[in-house]
């Protein structure tokens, strides 16, 4: 009893930290899982709503290539707040926010001139009678500039990881998916069109508003200070946080590759329709990688930390429990395959879709192997 006293006087912030994430997440697995019923109700078309998932999912993919700068960022400053540099600190965050804006700001300027030029109908697989090329254009267009800005704003997520305070980062995305959920249940929509284009708005507003409303929360209180400006830009600090952030990027890179290309790979080599049902599939996995990164992501800046200190035994024992933890999970994962129809019949009720018991054991695996 005393040693287990210990560990939670000793990590008290840290427990703080991942109890506020579990809230917060569960409310957002909740969410997540709504949201899927209600596109299928909202779209009326699988067509449409792979088009929708696979557009999501390629352009999320461009946009997270940011050379590791959120991560470079996000360990940097963990030393540098450790330490009390607060000449550090604020070099590293307004030399990250002006790589990012001059990126940010160029991608935009690019994709007006590029964009126009792409098959968009031919790149999702689909007919002219399905939507029509003008309105995905646009559809595209907007959802690209909405997550260009998101881009260059989610720096505060760096900052917030580095001080330990990511609940306030779960927060804010379950406030996005909360008013992109509560759009496609209020605001059906009869034509395709119309529906892509309407949902392409709301959510380029809606995934930027709560962060925009963060950034301002952080840098008018505890972060004051630290403010972004050109005239703290420091090249040196620059190349420091590139250099840190490009050891992530290639792994970073081939995570997303994997995870972000799935959509548009069915719908070159299948048709967006089945789009649908691989969501469905990944939806009920990735809860189990939701739960284990419950753990990871306060634990991270934790580590750095500890790190910093030199204490090397906290971070050997850290590692040790979170590998035991993930071997417990794609154990359940297995033990839950034999239970997967039931689940989506009362998950989707009139939407539910035919479970092949082999794609639940290849995505356990798939899942196990992230």
């Amino acid at each position: 009893m005393t040693s287990i006293s210990t560990i939670v006087q000793n990590n008290k912030r840290l427990l703080r930290s991942i109890a506020s994430i579990v809230l917060i997440k569960g409310a957002a697995v909740l969410v997540a899982l709504l949201t899927i019923p209600a596109y299928m109700a909202y779209f009326s078309d699988n067509t449409v709503l792979g088009i929708w998932y696979s557009m999501l999912s390629i352009l999320n993919l461009v946009v997270s290539f940011d050379l590791g700068l959120g991560n470079g960022l996000r360990n940097k400053l963990a030393y540098a707040l450790e330490e009390g540099d607060e000449e550090g600190v604020r070099g590293y965050v307004s030399s990250s926010y002006i790589i990012v804006g001059i990126v940010s700001v160029a991608a935009c300027i690019l994709s007006f001139l590029v964009f126009p030029h792409i098959e968009w109908s031919v790149f999702f697989n689909i007919g002219s009678d399905d939507i029509k090329s003008s309105t995905l254009l646009l559809s595209v267009q907007v959802v690209f500039l909405g997550l260009m800005l998101q881009f260059s704003l989610k720096l505060i997520f760096s900052i917030l990881y580095a001080q330990q305070r990511s609940e306030l980062i779960n927060a804010t995305l379950l406030v996005s998916n909360t008013l992109v959920l509560v759009f496609v249940l209020v605001f059906p929509h009869a034509m395709p069109d119309d529906a892509l284009l309407s949902l392409s708005v709301f959510y380029s507003v809606a995934i930027n508003i709560p962060v925009l409303v963060l950034t301002l929360t952080v840098f008018s209180g505890s972060f004051r200070q630290y403010i972004p400006s050109p005239r703290c830009f420091d090249l040196s600090k620059a190349k420091a946080v590139l250099t840190l952030g490009l050891s992530f990027f290639f792994v970073q890179a081939a995570a997303l590759v994997i995870g972000n290309t799935n959509e548009i790979l069915i719908t070159w080599f299948s048709d967006p329709a089945d789009v649908v049902d691989y969501q469905i599939y990944y939806r009920i996995f990735s809860l189990f990688v939701t739960l284990f990164n419950l753990l990871t992501i306060p634990i991270w800046s934790a580590a750095t930390q500890k790190l910093a200190q030199g204490n090397y035994s906290w971070i050997r024992k850290c590692h040790l429990l979170l590998l035991l933890i993930a071997a417990g999970l794609v154990l359940v994962m297995f033990a839950l395959v034999p239970f997967l129809q039931a689940i989506v019949n009362i998950w989707l009720t009139g939407n539910s879709i035919v479970i092949s018991p082999l794609f639940g054991l290849v995505f356990v695996v798939a899942t196990g192997c992230i």
